[in-house]
């Protein structure tokens, strides 16, 4: 019964930082008791296989129909963003993604993007946004120490988050 209720903790905390980890939680559960081997990390074995998969070979073929595509010609901030299915958006942004980068190179600046949205449903938080709501408050300060921002994207971050009604943030 432990077992069960650690499983379905899991499957809503991958669920919530992936979009997609979840399913796969599920996927490896079923392929791992079907397959009669035993070798002690089966389960795990299975799970990042599918879930390297899912995210670089199925996500970005399914995400369009959602209206979502890949941030092209922009780099993560890290990788963490990308195997976090974080990287997905819609063409409004894209378009203007693409503006904001071509201008900016032309001024010899790179632009990164930190966190963007998830390839198919809205509504999840973005990752500065969750760290404020989970302490209950928040700062421009606190947001650049903690993601290793410059003091400036931490701002607009935390504009994001007022602007999002996440949480009314004090300086």
């Amino acid at each position: 019964m432990v077992k069960k209720v650690l499983y379905f903790l899991l499957f809503i905390f991958l669920s919530v930082l992936t979009q997609v980890g979840g399913i796969v939680l599920l996927l490896s559960l079923l392929a791992s008791n079907w397959l009669k081997t035993k070798f002690k990390f089966k389960t795990l074995l299975i799970f990042v296989l599918l879930y390297v998969a899912t995210t670089f070979l199925l996500v970005p073929h399914v995400a369009p129909k959602f209206g979502r595509s890949k941030i092209a010609n922009l780099r993560p901030t890290n990788f963490v963003t990308v195997l976090l299915n974080r990287n997905y958006i819609n063409s409004e942004y894209r378009n203007t993604l693409r503006r904001l980068n071509g201008n900016l190179r032309n001024q010899g600046v790179e632009l990164h993007f930190l966190d963007a949205n998830f390839p198919f449903i809205d509504g999840f938080p973005l990752l500065p946004s969750f760290l404020v709501v989970q302490i209950q408050r928040g700062s421009t300060s606190m947001i650049q120490r903690k993601f290793k921002l410059s003091y400036v994207r931490a701002g607009r971050k935390k504009n994001a988050s007022d602007v999002n009604n996440i949480i009314n943030l004090q300086d």
